[in-house]
C-alpha cells in the first residue's frame, strides 16, 4: 500500500486530516456517530416514558446491538469482498430512512414500542455492516504508517460525538420533544450520505483475500486472532467492556429521573459526559509518536474506567456522577483509540477483514450486557446494577492482565512489521 504524501501544514495531532478523502470520512462519520449517539439516549427515554420499565429500555438497547452477534463475523468478510464506500452509502441510506419514519411516527403520537423494536433492530444491522467497513477504508486511505493518528482521530470522532449527541438529545427532548429529535438525527444522516458521495479512495493494493466459502473463511479470522496473543488479549477485553462497562448507557435516563432526580437537559449533560472526557484522551492519545505497543493503553486504560464507573454506581450526587463520569471517559480513550489499531496493524492485509468480524463478535456482547444490567437492574435498581457490572469488570480485566500478559507487554504488529518500524514504545 502506497502511503499518501500530507503537506506539513497542520500539528501532528492532526496529521491525517491533512488528506481530503481522510477529512470527508472523518467529517461523514461524526455526523453519523452524532445521530447514532442521540438516536440511543432519546429512544432510551421515550421508552421509559412509554413504559416505566427500566428493563424493557434494556430490551430496546438489546435489539440495537443483537445484529452485532449474529451477523459480526460475516460483516467482516463482506468488509473484504464489497466496496466499501458504496457499503457505507448503502448503510447510511437506510439509517437516513429509517429514522425518517421514526421522526414522523413520534410527531403524529402514533408511535408504539414494537415499532421501536423494529427501527432500531434494522439500524443495529446498518451498524454492524459499517463499523469493519469505515475501520478498513480509514487505513486505505492512509496508510499504515499514520494509521495510529487517523484512528485515533476517527475516535475523536466517536467520541466527541458522544458527548455532542446525548446532550443534544436531552436538549431537543425538552424543546422540540422526541419526534424533532428524531428529525435532527434525520438531517444528520442525510450530510452524512452527502460527505460520503463526495469520497474518491485510493485504489487498495496489495493481497486479495481469496475466494472461499463463508464458514471457512469465519473459521479463518478466528484461528489467526487466536494464534495471536495481543489480538487475543484484545478480544477478551472487549468481550469485557461490552458485557460489563458500555450497557449503562441505556440507563442513563433511569438513572438521572429515579436515582439523581434531574431533567432531560440535565440528563443529556449526564449522557455525554463519557463522551467529553473521551475526547479529551483521545485527542492526546492523536498527539502521541507511533505507538507499538497499543495494548498497553487499551487494556490499562479499560481497568480504571472499569474502576471509576463502579464509584460511579454508588453515587447520589449529581456532579459527583458528572465528575465519575467524565473520568470514565477519559479512560475509555485509551479503548477506543486503540481497539481498531491493534486489529488492522495486527492482521495481514487479506484477513483484515475477516479478523476484524471477531472483532465484531466480541463487541456482540454488548447486547447480552443490557439484558443482564436490565435484569439486575429490575431487581436490584438501576444504581445497584451499575455497579455490580462495574466492579465484574474490574476483576475480570484484572484477571485478562494476569493470564494474556503479551496483550500489554508485546508490540501490536507481527514480528516482520515491527522491525521495520520507527517510534517510542508506550
Amino acid at each position: 500500500m502506497i502511503t499518501p504524501a500530507i503537506p506539513r501544514r497542520l500539528p501532528h495531532a492532526l496529521d491525517a486530516l491533512g488528506l481530503r478523502e481522510f477529512r470527508l470520512l472523518w467529517f461523514s462519520s461524526w455526523l453519523g456517530y452524532v445521530a447514532r449517539w442521540m438516536e440511543i439516549i432519546v429512544t432510551a427515554d421515550l421508552v421509559y416514558r412509554m413504559t416505566g420499565s427500566p428493563f424493557l429500555t434494556a430490551v430496546v438497547g438489546f435489539c440495537r446491538s443483537i445484529p452485532t452477534v449474529a451477523l459480526g463475523l460475516f460483516a467482516g468478510i463482506l468488509a473484504d469482498k464489497v466496496d466499501r464506500k458504496r457499503l457505507l452509502l448503502a448503510v447510511q441510506g437506510v439509517n437516513l430512512a429509517v429514522i425518517g419514519v421514526l421522526a414522523v411516527l413520534a410527531l403524529t403520537e402514533t408511535i408504539a414500542l414494537w415499532q421501536v423494536i423494529l427501527i432500531t433492530l434494522t439500524m443495529g444491522v446498518g451498524w454492524v455492516s459499517d463499523y469493519p467497513s469505515r475501520r478498513s477504508l480509514v487505513l486505505d486511505i492512509v496508510g499504515r504508517e499514520r494509521i495510529t493518528n487517523a484512528i485515533a482521530l476517527d475516535a475523536s470522532a466517536m467520541v466527541g460525538s458522544k458527548m455532542a449527541g446525548p446532550a443534544l438529545g436531552g436538549l431537543l427532548i425538552w424543546l422540540v420533544g422526541a419526534g424533532g429529535a428524531f428529525a435532527v438525527m434525520a438531517a444528520c444522516y442525510l450530510g452524512s450520505l452527502a460527505l460520503l458521495s463526495l469520497l474518491r479512495p485510493p485504489p487498495v493494493r496489495g493481497a486479495r483475500a481469496p475466494r472461499q466459502p463463508v464458514f471457512s473463511a469465519l473459521v479463518e479470522g478466528m484461528r489467526y486472532a487466536r494464534s495471536r496473543p495481543v489480538l487475543w488479549g484484545a478480544l477478551l477485553v472487549t468481550v469485557v467492556a461490552n458485557l460489563f462497562i458500555f450497557p449503562y448507557i441505556v440507563l442513563v435516563p433511569v438513572l438521572a429521573r429515579d436515582v439523581l432526580g434531574v431533567g432531560p437537559v440535565l440528563m443529556g449533560l449526564l449522557g455525554a459526559a463519557e463522551g467529553m472526557g473521551s475526547l479529551v484522551g483521545t485527542l492526546f492519545v492523536a498527539s502521541l509518536g507511533n505507538i507499538t505497543r497499543h495494548g498497553r493503553v487499551f487494556a490499562f486504560g479499560t481497568l480504571a474506567a472499569a474502576v471509576s464507573l463502579s464509584v460511579f454506581g454508588f453515587s447520589h450526587w449529581y456532579p459527583l456522577s458528572l465528575a465519575l463520569l467524565l473520568a470514565t471517559g477519559v479512560c475509555l480513550a485509551g479503548f477506543a483509540s486503540m481497539q481498531s489499531t491493534i486489529f488492522l496493524l495486527g492482521s495481514p492485509d487479506h484477513l483484515r477483514g475477516r479478523v476484524f468480524g471477531t472483532l465484531m463478535l466480541a463487541i456482540g456482547m454488548n447486547p447480552v450486557g443490557m439484558l443482564y444490567l436490565g435484569f439486575l437492574s429490575s431487581h436490584f435498581g438501576a444504581a445497584n446494577g451499575v455497579a455490580t457490572n462495574a466492579l465484574t469488570a474490574v476483576a475480570l480485566m484484572l484477571v485478562v492482565l494476569a493470564l494474556v500478559s503479551p496483550l500489554w507487554r508485546e508490540p501490536t504488529a507481527p514480528p516482520s512489521r515491527v522491525s521495520g518500524q520507527q517510534g517510542t514504545s508506550s
